[in-house]
């Protein structure tokens, strides 16, 4: 992945590029060095037999115009710019995928605490029904119409209790999401 700073370096050897450049040329030349492993013979003959040399230079280069040097500056320029949107786009976005599974949390949170009053009426209305139902079986009544209201209640109590149970999964789950989002999600391995 190519990155901001390594971007930036690029565009340092760009600017170098647009520069006059100055290059300091050295050169050194031996005579009569021999093969056969004959070192210490050769050291001697290149003294006797000739001069060993060395030479020195400055070679200066301007080039005219300098459009490829330009050029590739202004790449640079670009590719800087480029990677720094890239970057506020990504910050942008993780923002807002935070935001998003903040805005999940609290709405899940609110639906549980529905789910609870839910379950709660739900129980009060089956003890409700109990009270009913013990009235009738001491004064000799019918008690089918009250066994059957008390039937639907206790089913209406198991809904709201499954409710309530989905509404916190789901609510530690968006939990979850939040800490994903936002990095600091811890995960476990056993080692």
């Amino acid at each position: 992945q190519y990155t901001i700073q390594e971007a930036v370096v690029q565009k340092r050897l760009a600017v170098n590029e647009i520069k006059p450049q100055l290059d300091l040329d050295t050169t050194t030349y031996v005579k009569g060095l021999r093969g056969d492993n004959q070192f210490a013979e050769a050291y001697g003959n290149q003294f006797a037999e000739g001069r060993p040399s060395i030479a020195a230079g400055l070679t200066t280069s301007r080039p005219v115009g300098n459009r490829s040097a330009k050029a590739n500056l202004r790449s640079r320029e670009l590719e800087i710019a480029q990677l720094q949107s890239q970057y506020s786009d990504t910050l942008i976005k993780a923002k807002a995928d935070i935001k998003s599974a903040i805005l999940t949390a609290q709405a899940t949170y609110a639906t549980t605490l529905a789910a609870i009053e839910s379950t709660f009426s739900s129980r009060d209305e089956v003890e409700g029904h109990k009270v009913r139902l013990d009235d009738f079986f001491g004064e000799n009544q019918s008690t089918s119409n009250v066994l059957n209201d008390l039937l639907d209640a206790e089913n209406r109590l198991i809904a709201a209790e499954n409710s309530w149970a989905n509404r916190q999964i789901q609510h530690m789950l968006a939990l979850m999401e939040i800490k994903y989002q936002s990095g600091t999600l811890m995960t476990l391995t056993a080692e």
